[in-house]
Formats: C-alpha cells, sequence, structure tokens
C-alpha cells in the first residue's frame, strides 16, 4: 500500500480495484507480523497525528461559529441550571478539594460525601479535569473548556477509529465529522458535561471488532496446528503464538474504556456478551466465548478497581435505597425509539425534515431523550447494515480469521452490532430483561444511539468506497489522466461538499442568549458575594426549603440543584451551605426533621448545629414566600438581605443566637436541642459532628 492511496477521499475496496493499486482493504496473506497490512494504521503515527489534528481542527471551527465563541463569556458555563448544576459542583469539587467524591463546605454540618452518587466510571474524564484545574479554579471556565476539548477528542477518536479500519482519509474525516456533530451534543450538552465528549464509542466499537477477530488480532498464526489436547493448545499458544504487544494494546484499550463512561461501559459489556454468545454458536468455536468472558471480565476487574472507594464505603454504612435507585421500568421511560433514531432531529436546519419526529415528540407519553437521531448518511448506513443481516446472515460456519478491516467481515460484524444493540436498548427490549435480572442502574439506553451511529456511518463508508471506485475508473479510462493530482482533485471536489452535508444535517445549536446567561450568572456572584462580606469566613447557612440531593422533585417553582446556586458561586470555604449531603442517609436526612417541624421552630436546633445564617428561596413556597418571611421576620428579629430579583432572602442568625443566650439559653443548650430535635451526633464546640 503506498502513502498516496490515503491521500484521497473514498477509496475501493481490495476486491474492487486492479491488483496494481492496492485499496484500504490488505491483502489477506501476512508474510510476518512486520508487514505493512498488517500494522494497526496504514500511515505512520506522525502523518496520523497531523491527519488527526486536522479533523480536529475543523470539527472546532465548526464549534466556534455553532456556538459563536466570541460572544460567549468563557466563565459562564453555556448551561447553567438543571443537571448542569450538579456538574459544576463535581467540576467545583474537583478544582477545590482535589477531587470530586467530597466537600466540606456542602452538606454541614457532616459534608458532601458523593460516594451513593458515584462517578467513578468517569474516572478519566474526571482526571482530565483535575488538570485543567491547575490552570484555573473557575468552574464555569472548566465547564466550557472541557466541553470544547471533547468535541476535538470526539472527532480525533472516530476518525484514528476508521483509519484503523483502512478507510481513507476523506471518508474518515466525513464520518467522524457526522459523529461528532449528532443532535446527541445538543440534546445533553453541558447538563450531561461527561457523556457529550464520546471520545469512548468508536474505542467500544473498535474493541468488539477485536475480541470478534481475536485469532487475527491476538495470535500470530490465527490457524495454528492442533495439539494433542485442548490444554497443550492452550499452553502452546500462550508461549509461542500470542502477541504479546497487541495484547498490550487490547488491555490498555480495556483500560481506558473502563474508566471513560460509564454508560459506554456498560453498552459495550453488554454487546460483548451477546456478540460473543453468537460468534461461538455461528463459528462452533466454545474459545470465542471464552474471549469475550475474558475481554468482559477484563472491564469489570477495572470498574471494580475505580470503584473500590465507593465499595467500601457501602461496605462500612451500608446500601442505600434512596440515593440514585432506579425503578425497572425507567428503560422504558429511556430506552432507545426506533422513530427517533432514524428521523432527523426537530432541530432540523430544514424544518419541513424535523416536522414528523417533532409532531411525535408533542404527544408521544414516552419522550426519552433529546438528541437520539443519528442523521441522515447515517440512517442510510443503518438501514444497509440491518438489510445486511437480514439478507446475508452474519460470517461463515467456520472460525473466523480475516482481520477486522476485511470489507466483507466488516459488513458482516456491522450488521450484527447494529441488530444487536438495536434489539437490546429498544424500548422494552433486552434491556429491560436486564433490569429485572437486577441491573436497573443502567436506564438510559437510548444512549446506544451513538454507537449504533458510529456503527452505521461505518457502513456507510464501505458505500462511499465503492462509489469512488467507479469514479476512479472513470478518471483511469484516459491515457495519461490517472494521476495522483487528478484523483486527489477530484476526491476533494467529492468530500467538501459531503463534509457540507454531515454538517448541515447534525446538531443545529440555537436559541443561546448569552447575554440573559451572563446577566444571571453575574447577579448570582454579586448575591452571593453580599452574603459572603456580610458574613465571618466560614459561617454555616442552611438552606430552605429543605430539598433532597440528587435528583429530587423541587417545591414551587424551583429546578432540581437550585440550592448549588450558593455553593457555586462561593470563594473557597468562606460560606458553607447545608444543602448537597446525599438522601438516604443521616448526613441528609436529618433535615428532614426540619421540614416536619417547621422552618421557626427548628431556628434554636439549627443555632445548635452551628448555622449562624438562614438562605431562603422564596420560588420553593406557593405564596412566592410571603408566609415564611413573615414568620423568620418575626422570629429572629432582623431585616434580611434580599436579592436584587426579589427571589431569595438571607437572615443572620446571629442575633437571635445572642438573645437566646441573654434569656438564658446556652449554647450547649442548643446543642443538646440540636441532638434532641434533628437526631444529630454533635460533639464540637461548634456545633460540628458526625
Amino acid at each position: 500500500m503506498t502513502s498516496t492511496d490515503h491521500d484521497a477521499p473514498p477509496v475501493a475496496s481490495a476486491e474492487e480495484l486492479p491488483a496494481d493499486e492496492p485499496g484500504p482493504v490488505p491483502a489477506p496473506e501476512r508474510t510476518s507480523p512486520s508487514d505493512r497490512s498488517d500494522r494497526l494504521f496504514p500511515v505512520g503515527p506522525g502523518r496520523l497525528g497531523l491527519e488527526a489534528l486536522l479533523v480536529a481542527a475543523l470539527a472546532w471551527a465548526w464549534a466556534a461559529i455553532q456556538y459563536r465563541v466570541w460572544d460567549l463569556s468563557p466563565r459562564v458555563p453555556i448551561n447553567g441550571e438543571g443537571d448542569a448544576r450538579l456538574i459544576t459542583n463535581l467540576v467545583k469539587n474537583t478544582a477545590d478539594q482535589g477531587w470530586w467524591s467530597t466537600n466540606p463546605d456542602l452538606g454541614v454540618p457532616v459534608g458532601q460525601q458523593l460516594y451513593d452518587f458515584p462517578h467513578n466510571g468517569e474516572t478519566f474524564q474526571l482526571a482530565i479535569v483535575r488538570f485543567l484545574s491547575l490552570f484555573t479554579d473557575s468552574p464555569g471556565l472548566l465547564m466550557n473548556a472541557y466541553f470544547f476539548l471533547g468535541i476535538g477528542l470526539a472527532a480525533i477518536a472516530a476518525f484514528v477509529a476508521l483509519r484503523h479500519l483502512r478507510f481513507g482519509v476523506g471518508p474518515s474525516l466525513i464520518a467522524a465529522l457526522a459523529l461528532t456533530w449528532l443532535p446527541f451534543r445538543i440534546g445533553h450538552g453541558e447538563y450531561h458535561l461527561f457523556r457529550v465528549g464520546f471520545w469512548w464509542v468508536p474505542l467500544s466499537v473498535v474493541i468488539i471488532l477485536w475480541t470478534l477477530h481475536w485469532r487475527e488480532r491476538l495470535l500470530r498464526d490465527p490457524e495454528p496446528p492442533r495439539r494433542q489436547g485442548r490444554l497443550d493448545d492452550l499452553r502452546w499458544n500462550l508461549a509461542h503464538n500470542l502477541r504479546r504487544g497487541r495484547v498490550a494494546v487490547f488491555v490498555a484499550m480495556l483500560v481506558v474504556l473502563a474508566g471513560s463512561e460509564t454508560m459506554t461501559t456498560a453498552f459495550t459489556l453488554t454487546l460483548l456478551a451477546v456478540t460473543g454468545v453468537v460468534a461461538a454458536l455461528r463459528r462452533r468455536d466454545p474459545a470465542t466465548l471464552a474471549v469475550h468472558g475474558l475481554a468482559i471480565g477484563g472491564i469489570a476487574l477495572v470498574v471494580a478497581l475505580l470503584f473500590l472507594p465507593t465499595l467500601r464505603f457501602v461496605a462500612a454504612n451500608g446500601t442505600n435505597e434512596d440515593a440514585g435507585r432506579r425503578l425497572v421500568t425507567e428503560q422504558e421511560q429511556f430506552g432507545l425509539k426506533l422513530s427517533s433514531l432514524l428521523l432527523p432531529d426537530p432541530t432540523h436546519r430544514w424544518s419541513l425534515l424535523g416536522q414528523p419526529e417533532g409532531r411525535i415528540r408533542e404527544t408521544t407519553p414516552v419522550p426519552s431523550e433529546a438528541g437520539m437521531t443519528i442523521g441522515l448518511l447515517g440512517a442510510a448506513g443503518f438501514l444497509g447494515a440491518v438489510g445486511h443481516s437480514l439478507t446475508r446472515g452474519w460470517g461463515s460456519r467456520r472460525r473466523e480469521t480475516r482481520p477486522p478491516q476485511d470489507r466483507g467481515a466488516l459488513r458482516d460484524d456491522l450488521g450484527l452490532l447494529v441488530v444487536v444493540a438495536t434489539l437490546v436498548a429498544i424500548v422494552s427490549g433486552g434491556a429491560i430483561l436486564l433490569s429485572l435480572a437486577g441491573f436497573s442502574q443502567v436506564r438510559v439506553w437510548n444512549r446506544m444511539s451513538l454507537i449504533i451511529g458510529f456503527a452505521s456511518l461505518a457502513y456507510a463508508l464501505t458505500w462511499l468506497e465503492k462509489g469512488w471506485a467507479l469514479v476512479r475508473a472513470r478518471i483511469a479510462e484516459g491515457p495519461g489522466r490517472d494521476r495522483a493530482w487528478v484523483r486527489r482533485a477530484v476526491g476533494a471536489a467529492l468530500v467538501v461538499p459531503l463534509v457540507g452535508f454531515v454538517l448541515w444535517d447534525g446538531a443545529n445549536v440555537r436559541g443561546l442568549d448569552y447575554e440573559a446567561k451572563d446577566a444571571e450568572w453575574a447577579a448570582d456572584q454579586a448575591w452571593v458575594d453580599r452574603i459572603d462580606e456580610a458574613t465571618p469566613d466560614g459561617t454555616a447557612v442552611f438552606q430552605l426549603p429543605v430539598v433532597r440531593f440528587p435528583e429530587e422533585f423541587p417545591p414551587g417553582e424551583m429546578l432540581d440543584y437550585d440550592h448549588l446556586r450558593a455553593f457555586i458561586h462561593t470563594d473557597g470555604d468562606d460560606l458553607q451551605w447545608s444543602y448537597g449531603a446525599i438522601k438516604g442517609r443521616p448526613d441528609g436526612d436529618w433535615q428532614l426533621a426540619v421540614r416536619e417541624q417547621g422552618e421557626v421552630a427548628s431556628l434554636p436546633a439549627l443555632l445548635g448545629a452551628g448555622f449562624t445564617g438562614l438562605w431562603v428561596d422564596t420560588a420553593g413556597y406557593t405564596d412566592g414566600g410571603e408566609s415564611i418571611r413573615a414568620q423568620l421576620d418575626e422570629a429572629t428579629g432582623v431585616e434580611p438581605l434580599v436579592s436584587d430579583d426579589g427571589r431569595t432572602l438571607y437572615y443572620d442568625l446571629v442575633p437571635l443566637r445572642d438573645r437566646l443566650e441573654a434569656e438564658g439559653t446556652s449554647m450547649e443548650d442548643l446543642r443538646q436541642i440540636a441532638r434532641d430535635q434533628l437526631k444529630l451526633a454533635l460533639d464540637d464546640e461548634d456545633g460540628s459532628g458526625g
């Protein structure tokens, strides 16, 4: 294979080109492990890196246009409400405390411990955030930086995976940008910051392909001579036939995947299990089932190691039945919908194309999540892959020794992968059985659309290769016309409009009101600064109304995680906040006593617990907070600070504490009241405790 073969866009498979012009598929013969056709990539690392950077640059350039970065305030998150505030909590924890899992400034007096609501499956992503935090501790800037970094990483990962499968630069560029700019990106945004990078999706597909083709990938001789017994076969293969370098690469891929994104890891484990059974039965090869089992075990082992802090916490404190618990039927609520997968997104640039799915989403009782579509090119590839499986079946009835990039093998595998993934993830599909079996924590199976989308795009590229083969044949008809510069010029003329098409068909970022976001962010910052200036450092503030954390339907007009507005804008540990302790544990559930006994009646106990400030979000009360303000004004005898928008009140409780002490109620008396009413174990002089 010459290097010029990969300068052009779509290239035909080896079976479709003249013998003197090898295509992207290596010849089936392999003379040695060092043969070019057996390398992981068709070009060297230097050139591959330059190609990948070009793809990332195009993805970032389109991101700059889509998100109007010239209007974006870098320190203000693109999305700042709802789940985005939880993400800001994690990012700020990582920057301020060194890691995401604990924060003494939230959930006081005990402190926030997130072991029951873990993100260990995103360890490597959070490690990147931790690295970025060496340069800034601004949570908004960290979120925006990581969000845009993820766009480039997604494009690079998809491009590199497709180059590994021996697609040319042109088709790899088209599919990589198509995947990167699927509407999934705007359907989730920074609300789900650790889901929208999806550089782990191409890695998942490559792992599955390698496992299906383990003989060709991991053995020097895919068809070694038989020994006297299976045990002798195993010993000889391990000693003489195993490609240790490839095994190391495979193990590294498993490790990276296991610590990148929880849902994709779960999806990959499921797909490995199902495709392993299919492959073992189809090929009459029990060893295939064993290799798939080893891959599953390897991923599971890494996941278990990453989750050790959570496992230790649960072992010491018992399970938590409230935090993050999922119902079996939530798979139906968040399952994959075939119509949403194949129809254009309602936000499509051509509104006529988006209308069908828009009408469905307006009235469906099962909306699932937004951004499931895989685009027009992906939808075409999906139909082709499903049609391939239905009409041609999958694979041969013998041991698989073809490389995964062989076009016949690749079409077989992609067809199998698309069909299996769809049957598992679709609403009330195979995933509901997994939920019944005890795996209900994995509920958002609609996000399997990314794996299906990548596999479908790869299948569609095989058609582009065939089309390019016909074009090259026409170019070569005239004497002297088949020159490299002519092929490159024609290839570029074909690739550019296809790139434009997939970007036009992809995510349509709209409705970003940066001025409003900036104003809201600045107002919250100014309000917290006012409270900070009016209070001593380390002041503990109790937040009303009581809202459990996490994932609690909030009262009144509040949104979930609205109480985090205070913490997000707190500088260091100048202020500490009651919100953020996990529900289902004594650390957080003691606050329910305040709700049950009443806010005013609980004030002495709150003072005993160490709180000297009161934050009141009036949006959480049906009367706009009029009643609670009147009660607190009378009980505290102070005039509260009021935010500029009139929504939030801050009461200084120090005068109330001093008045109670003057009347003979000492701090020890107040701490005892807190122990009795709130069931808090308070040992320290300041009221803190376990």
